[in-house]
Formats: structure tokens, sequence, C-alpha cells
């Protein structure tokens, strides 16, 4: 490991200072074409190895940026009891992990894998946006068809009656494309909210 200072481009600039809080106008880059571009390091209990912060009072910009090409734009490891990404929001209406798919074909926004454990963990409420709702079929009407976004024939759909009514209950969800077909097993004698979500 270096000791001392590095010395910064250009030649002219100061060096950057170990222990020291070194500020510049410009962005100081370090590279490998071997090894870790840079690495840090901690053995203190509450600090981080590399920490990054965003003091800017505008949005767009990040604490840590990682960008890869065939890789992780950030990858982590838990080992010995720890984990491998760690994400906290103590912020009303902001999310902990905030992922987007902008694949022009679809991807996949998060994806979990578990060969033995869970793929995906909630303690708490789930909330599907555009994938789950609350349709009312109108009294007399024993079929109605609800649009999804997105959704194709391979779709599984699952739907509940909200107030139960003597003699009616769901008898089927087909789901189509852009669209599910609800049926009744008998005309409401009022009107009927049946909560519906969709799986791929």
């Amino acid at each position: 490991m270096a000791s001392g200072s590095a010395e910064a481009a250009p030649e002219a600039a100061k060096p950057v200072l170990l222990g020291k809080h070194n500020v510049t106008s410009g962005a100081t880059s370090v590279g490998s074409s071997n090894s870790n571009g840079l690495e840090g390091h901690t053995h203190t209990k509450g600090k981080s190895g590399v920490a990054g912060l965003d003091f800017s009072k505008k949005k767009g910009t990040n604490g840590v940026y990682g960008q890869t090409y065939h890789g992780f734009g950030v990858f982590g490891i838990g080992i010995g009891g720890g984990n491998g990404v760690g994400a906290h929001s103590n912020t009303s209406g902001f999310n902990a992990l905030f992922a987007v798919d902008s694949a022009p074909r679809g991807g996949c926004a998060i994806l979990g894998q578990s060969k033995k454990g869970l793929a995906l963990h909630v303690e708490g409420k789930v909330k599907m946006s555009t994938s789950s709702g609350l349709a009312t079929v109108p009294a007399g009407q024993r079929t109605m068809q609800i649009p999804v976004a997105g959704m194709s024939a391979s779709c599984k759909v699952f739907a509940t009656i909200q107030r139960a009514q003597g003699g009616v209950h769901i008898e089927g969800a087909e789901p189509g494309e852009e669209s599910f077909m609800l049926t009744l097993s008998a005309h409401p004698s009022a009107p009927l909210p049946v909560a519906w979500f969709v799986l791929e």
C-alpha cells in the first residue's frame, strides 16, 4: 500500500494528501490496467471502506455512481453475516432502493435468485401499481372486461370479491391481450367490488 502523497494530474496541481481533506474543482481519476482502479479499507465499526456523499441541493446527483458494459455497475458481497448491498431511507415518500429498467424490449429492474432460501422476502405491505386494482361490477352484470397495460394471454390473474353477496362468486378471470375477462357466477343485486392482481 502506498504511503505519503499521491500526485494528481496535471503535474502542477497540489498532491493528494493522505489523512487530509482534499478539495478540487475538477475530477481526480485513479485507474489500473491489471487490478482494481481504487480500493478502500476500514477496520472501524460504523465506517465504510469507500464512502460517497452527495451534498448537491439539486436532484439528479449521486453519492456513489457505478457503470459497466458487461458486469455489475455496483457489486456487493456479504461475508460472515453481512449483507451484500444495504439500502436505507429516512425521508417520507422516497425509496431505500430504486431500480429502473429502460431496455427497449423490456428487462428486469430487480432480479432475485436463491437456490435454497428466499428470492424475495417482504416485511410490510406490497404495492403493485399497474398490475393490480379494484374493479366494480355494476348491478345485474355478470361479466366485465378489465384493461391491464402490458398484459398477455400467458399471464395469471387472481381476483377476489371484496363485499360478499349471497350466491355470487368469481367464476372466472380469463387473461387476454391488454385485459382480462372477469365472470361472476350470478348477476349481482348491487355494485360488486372485486380486487385483482396479475402475475407474469
